[in-house]
């Protein structure tokens, strides 16, 4: 697939995770999707196969998203990068993280999204119990 084609394929799996259908998603990763986030919280870690997205969707479950604002994608061969502006309530704690840049940077293998990596702005203690 084309870069442009990975491209269209993101903007339609971010529109349906807006829309709370995650089809769009679910129908492009690969069978050894790996899902990395570097921040310490609970989307912290590497996540491999249907776990890594298993585990994600957990942890999203526990917020309410009050903004995901998708500023940029960029694609070229397999890769597109997306800069967005995210802020979450924990429901749990009833904190807020703060708002601020989050970036994916997806690696496509075959027309198949194999792996996410997430640099997200710190959660600001929304976590903390």
């Amino acid at each position: 697939m084309s870069a442009n084609d990975n491209k269209k394929a993101v903007q339609a799996a971010y529109e349906g995770f807006q829309n709370d259908d995650l089809e769009p998603l679910l129908s492009i990763l690969s069978d050894d999707f790996v899902y990395v986030n570097y921040e310490q919280n609970p989307f912290g870690g590497t996540f491999h196969g249907p776990g890594a997205f298993e585990h994600l969707g957990e942890v999203l479950e526990g917020v309410d998203m009050t903004r995901f604002d998708v500023e940029s994608l960029v694609a070229e061969d397999d890769v597109v990068v997306a800069v967005m502006n995210v802020e979450y309530t924990v429901k749990a704690t009833g904190r807020s993280s703060r708002e601020g840049p989050t970036v994916h940077i997806m690696d496509f293998r075959d027309g198949m999204l194999a792996r996410l990596r997430e640099l997200a702005v710190p959660d600001g203690g929304a976590w903390s119990p």
